[in-house]
């Protein structure tokens, strides 16, 4: 009889230790769901659209394949230039913030992208550096080579718009923004003596609006020109006296006085006194274009790729922020992943309850098993 109770609760013991492993691999298991639930998008929806889950802020995901398949119009074809710098937040390197033109940003990006406003911003902040790279290398074919975008009616044919001038709705024109920047750089830097040929004026007018060329004879041009800011001036002066306000006198301007707290006036003569003395220190300190006519140096023109990915991370974090955690994506990619989240919350669930049963079930047995039931 000893034996046959020893027998019994050896076989009570192994039963129980068989439900015990049972239970734990239930817990450890996991039914694995359907990819695009798990992962909380569906699979036909574009990469690279960050999802509400993660937290607005932590970091920005870089434009992934659809960026690749963005229309022509929508690569700008920077100059390539390296620098060490990458971002002010993820995704927010030269090369990140290219990518999404057309995608975050851009007068062709409609799915929870910048505004006008911050479109025009970035645009400016592109040309401001495009120049640069063009200055630097004493070669207006950079601007040339950029994607050209819609004309705006608020461009001025002497002075380009700065990046904090308010845009008209919808694009600034990239290419023509770039040109007149790099043309102004060239033509002041003629001006103030570092290149007195023929041909060296002939490039530094060549990106000029036609109505300004027209009014002007391009040999007494140059050969007022040749003799300095004060000749050029008053040639300009006396064959177009309507630019006096805004025209020659922010171009060439006679003292840095006669600017008042006009920007652009302040920034043309800086440059034309630095690239006259050959001195660094005479630029203005937010005008890297300055320092890359006289250095021929690229790397001057890092400073406006930093200030223009700290405005970019910031913009999408706004974005993201105002549109509940998504950048470029449409209604429709919004409505799936919300849906898919959906999904995998009421699977994870049910999931729950699932093994509240089974170790309801479980628990049962043991104690029958135990005799305390």
């Amino acid at each position: 009889m000893d034996r046959m109770k020893k027998w019994t609760v050896l076989a009570i013991v192994i039963l129980g230790a068989m439900l015990l492993v049972l239970q734990y691999f239930i817990h450890k298991g996991e039914k694995r769901l359907p990819d695009s639930v798990r992962s909380g998008r569906y699979a036909e929806e574009p990469a690279g659209v960050p999802l509400p889950a993660r937290p607005v802020g932590d970091s920005l995901s870089a434009p992934q394949a659809d960026m690749a398949s963005a229309a022509n119009s929508d690569s700008l074809n920077l100059p390539p230039v390296s620098f060490s710098y990458r971002g002010a937040c993820a995704g927010g390197a030269l090369e990140n913030m290219a990518a999404s033109h057309g995608k975050y940003w851009g007068s062709s990006a409609k799915n929870t992208a910048f505004d006008d406003r911050d479109n025009g911003k970035m645009y400016g902040f592109m040309a401001d550096y495009v120049a640069c790279v063009a200055a630097a290398r004493g070669d207006t074919l950079p601007c040339s080579m950029l994607s050209p975008s819609e004309p705006s009616a608020s461009a001025s044919a002497i002075s380009a718009p700065s990046v904090s001038a308010p845009p008209v709705a919808g694009t600034a024109y990239l290419r023509t923004q770039c040109g007149f920047r790099v043309f102004t750089a060239q033509l002041i830097a003629y001006v103030a003596g570092e290149n007195h040929s023929m041909d060296g004026c002939r490039a530094a007018l060549a990106g000029w609006p036609a109505h300004f060329l027209s009014r002007i004879s391009l040999p007494e041009f140059c050969a007022a020109a040749a003799k300095g800011r004060t000749a050029a001036r008053e040639y300009m002066l006396k064959t177009m006296p309507e630019y006096k306000v805004g025209g020659a006198m922010t171009l060439l301007p006679p003292s840095r006085a006669s600017c008042g707290a006009d920007r652009t006036c302040l920034d043309n003569f800086s440059t034309y006194n630095a690239v006259k003395q050959g001195n660094l220190s005479e630029c203005a300190k937010d005008s890297p274009i300055c320092r890359a006519l006289i250095t021929r140096s690229a790397a001057q023109c890092e400073s406006t790729v930093r200030a223009m990915s700290v405005f970019y991370c910031a913009t999408v974090e706004k974005v993201k922020k105002k549109s509940g955690g998504y950048i470029g994506a449409s209604k429709e990619q919004i409505k799936a992943d919300i849906t898919a989240r959906e999904q995998v919350k009421r699977a994870e669930v049910l999931k729950r309850k699932q093994k509240d049963k089974d170790l309801q079930e479980i628990n049962k047995k043991i104690r029958k098993a135990l005799g305390k039931e």
